[in-house]
């Protein structure tokens, strides 16, 4: 049991445990990213937690754990089970808009909202300035910026670097969501005909693909958890 992050990571620096995060689950070191999981530890630890574990995962199965409170939150005996307990649940499949949100990397506000929407269990993320990184502008008023929210759980994501990222809900709809935009856009399985052919199955993934004139358009195939692929009518 801990009563600070300080205590949490045993005095070592909470910035050299966000790179190590990010790496330790795939995503890549931007500015954005490593504010986020700094942030993120802070709110999730900055009174204490886990330890070892500033992020507070309940995640199960490694030598010499042992649970920090009421709700399953570990104590991990070691920084790299600590490291691989956050990093393996992050991946779970409950958390697809916020991986897809790392994976691009460019927007600390969007990840945030999306791990506060998601079932990890933060409420509330304020946005830190990392110790020698770059000061972050306050985020832009909500009534001018609207936070976008899917109305369904998405079960698939596929960033779009640079630009934006596809979020899939399970029926075959999906929302393209852009970098500094708050409108997303509506496709899919969305026509009559492609509503009829999907009715039934639920989305595995989405598939990046390229197609039009010298393939110069980019979209995405839906691959359904039977295995089956589709294109959809916007896409043809």
């Amino acid at each position: 049991m801990t009563s600070s992050l300080n205590d949490t990571l045993a005095g070592t620096s909470p910035v050299d445990w966000a790179h190590d995060f990010l790496a330790r689950a795939g995503f890549p070191l931007t500015p954005a990213n490593v504010q986020v999981v700094y942030s993120w530890e802070y709110a999730e630890s900055g009174g204490g937690g886990g330890m070892w574990n500033p992020l507070n995962t309940t995640q199960g199965g490694y030598a010499g754990e042992s649970d920090f409170n009421t709700v399953g939150v570990k104590n991990y005996a070691t920084r790299e089970d600590g490291l691989n307990a956050n990093a393996k649940v992050i991946h779970n499949g409950f958390y697809s808009m916020v991986v897809g949100l790392f994976m691009l990397g460019n927007n600390a506000n969007a990840i945030v909202n999306a791990i506060t929407a998601s079932p990890w269990g933060t409420r509330h993320i304020p946005l830190l300035d990392v110790p020698g990184g770059p000061v972050t502008p306050p985020p832009a008023p909500e009534k001018v910026h609207a936070q976008f929210r899917p109305p369904l759980p998405i079960v698939a994501t596929l960033a779009h670097p640079g630009e934006g990222a596809w979020l899939a809900q399970a029926d075959g709809i999906v929302w393209y969501v852009r970098e500094n935009n708050p409108d997303p856009l509506l496709g899919g399985m969305i026509s009559e005909a492609d509503k009829a052919a999907f009715k039934g199955r639920r989305v595995a993934r989405l598939v990046a693909r390229d197609y039009g004139l010298l393939k110069h358009l980019h979209g995405y195939t839906i691959v359904a958890t039977s295995g089956e692929h589709y294109i959809p009518a916007g896409q043809h």
